[in-house]
């Protein structure tokens, strides 16, 4: 079921939906709509590419239409995020986001990585 309700979910920029040919039923998600549970890394610095599995199965590499960022849980515990498709993310995992500090790196003077060609700063 969740594989499927994941077909139709849809993000407008302040609501999630889930959006079927006849009506639209708004639905509160409260932090992200996916998981990324596994992580495939090729490459090395700044020629890493980092694909994501998430939850559901979808595959989907961080990249320029795909970013990574950093937010804060209401403790002040960072929280990593990579977007899956159209405005819609997934939170990292805990070993994913260890698997990630693994290829951590500076680039003007800022902390993160590199994925297909696209710097991504984790610092909050």
């Amino acid at each position: 079921m969740v594989a499927l309700f994941s077909t139709i979910l849809d993000f407008d920029g302040q609501r999630h939906s889930l959006v079927t040919p006849g009506e639209r039923l708004w639905i509160t998600v409260e932090d992200a709509p996916f998981v990324a549970l596994l992580l495939d890394i090729e490459g090395r610095g700044d020629g890493l590419r980092l694909t994501f599995t998430d939850n559901v199965g979808n595959q989907f590499t961080a990249g320029a239409d795909r970013p990574i960022w950093m937010a804060t849980d209401p403790a002040g515990n960072p929280r990593p995020y990579v977007m899956v498709r159209h405005q819609l993310s997934a939170v990292m995992a805990r070993a994913v986001y260890y698997q990630l500090a693994e290829y951590v790196c500076e680039h003007r003077g800022r902390a993160g990585v590199w994925s297909d060609g696209v710097f991504f700063s984790l610092e909050g």
